[in-house]
């Protein structure tokens, strides 16, 4: 047990995920915790603070540990979004990793970039179990850095993919980002006019932009697609009645802090209930049936966080820093008891 503990700024991170086998093991990670959970290994909870104008927490916490693991607390502040409903003040995301046998402070590191990495490592696990058999084309619906690393992740997790179809609303910006994605994950990638031109021939669909109006129509999914969804709003109406539905778990999507249309205001309504859900990932990855009925079925992966996964990436990224010697020790006190 090291005798003392490491503060992680983002600049001691920003070199974890550079490496493309980085993701690899971020979805390989993700994977043995989401195990864990469905093993009913993990406990995890949320706190929400005072209410502040508007209805937000005055700060959001959550607690994640288990059999095996260590424990993990991230606290949220909770800003006013700015004008792309995005909350980025400095020092508002922050984790704390404990040692999950003696509660030893391991290390206090900043969430900010770590959270894309958890992100697209669980788009890449999803993919990773629900991609269509023969999956070659991918579209990615934003260029940000979500999109970057949901790009990264899902190519990695389906070797097949072949082909990235990149569409942004503002030219240059799916225009760099195509030849970035060329250059990076090595694959054959081309900007587009529209999400009906991504979309259309691709088997994959993932969705990771900061849109707060619905940005793809059933219409536009070719069968047998998967359509990873990432935030509220993103999918038409008529998804929720014409597609497989897949949640992490019920309880992480249906309890979620921000709710998520087009399933959220049917769960509140009791019309859409655990009944009408295909699957749960965990379900899925521990080896129960596909969500798929018969190969033209479109699925949808509602991809929320899991406080486990949160866990399970500060860990990742303190063996990482300790590997490559990144941070800076402190000790909190000297003197035991």
């Amino acid at each position: 047990m090291p005798d003392h503990a490491l503060l992680l700024t983002e600049v001691d991170l920003r070199p974890l995920g550079e490496d493309t086998d980085d993701i690899d093991a971020a979805i390989d990670t993700l994977e043995r915790a989401t195990l864990a959970l469905h093993r009913g290994l993990v406990t995890q909870t949320t706190f929400l603070g005072h209410p502040q104008p508007g209805g937000r927490p005055s700060a959001r916490v959550t607690l994640a540990t288990g059999a095996g693991l260590d424990t993990g607390i991230r606290v949220f502040g909770t800003p006013a979004p700015d004008s792309l409903h995005l909350w980025r003040p400095n020092n508002a995301r922050g984790y704390l990793l404990l040692d999950g046998e003696t509660g030893q402070v391991l290390a206090l590191m900043n969430y900010s970039r770590l959270n894309p990495l958890r992100v697209g490592a669980s788009g890449g696990l999803a993919a990773r179990h629900l991609a269509p058999t023969g999956a070659r084309t991918l579209a990615i619906v934003g260029s940000g850095q979500q999109a970057r690393t949901q790009v990264q992740a899902v190519c990695r997790a389906v070797p097949g993919i072949a082909r990235v179809l990149v569409y942004s609303p503002t030219p240059a910006h799916r225009e760099a980002f195509a030849q970035e994605v060329a250059g990076r994950v090595g694959v054959h990638a081309e900007a587009v006019g529209s999400v009906e031109e991504a979309a259309r021939d691709a088997d994959i669909v993932d969705l990771a932009n900061t849109s707060t109006m619905p940005v793809i129509e059933r219409s536009q999914v070719k069968p047998g697609a998967l359509v990873i969804s990432m935030s509220e709003n993103h999918l038409a109406p008529e998804f929720v009645d014409t597609t497989r539905a897949v949640f992490i778990t019920w309880e992480a999507f249906a309890s979620g802090f921000i709710g998520r249309e087009p399933y959220g205001g049917r769960i509140q309504g009791g019309t859409f209930t655990r009944a009408d859900l295909a699957a749960e990932l965990t379900a899925v990855i521990a080896g129960e049936p596909t969500p798929r009925r018969t190969p033209d079925d479109v699925v949808v992966f509602e991809l929320t966080v899991l406080h486990v996964h949160d866990l399970a990436i500060a860990q990742w990224a303190y063996a990482w820093a300790r590997d490559h010697r990144v941070g800076t020790r402190f000790v909190l006190s000297t003197e035991p008891g």
